[in-house]
């Protein structure tokens, strides 16, 4: 399900602006909470994090039948911040289904 052009806007224009200050964030992470539908998992709540110091805690990986909770890294996904925007706005593609 994809935002609605309003809405998809303002995450375009949100990356546009932080585009500059990219050099500063070194520790990007991306979290998620995905649920079963049907035959796949669908991420229904996803958070891109931009830091410039590392993380002083990492949540432990959640896998259950039906739900699945991660945080990755950056380097761990091997995606930049513009992909990991994608996939936070287009949670039913398929680029969206959790390790």
């Amino acid at each position: 399900m994809a935002l609605d052009p309003h809405n998809q806007k303002f995450v375009d224009d949100f990356f546009a602006a932080i585009g500059p200050l990219k050099p500063a964030y070194q520790h990007i992470g991306f979290s998620y909470l995905a649920v079963k539908f049907g035959d796949r998992f669908v991420i229904v709540r996803g958070r891109v994090f931009l830091s410039a110091s590392p993380p002083t805690f990492r949540p432990e990986r959640f896998r259950s039948i039906n739900v699945r909770a991660a945080h990755y890294t950056q380097s761990e996904l091997g995606f930049d911040v513009p992909t990991l925007a994608w996939i936070y706005t287009e949670p039913g593609s398929a680029n969206a289904a959790p390790r």
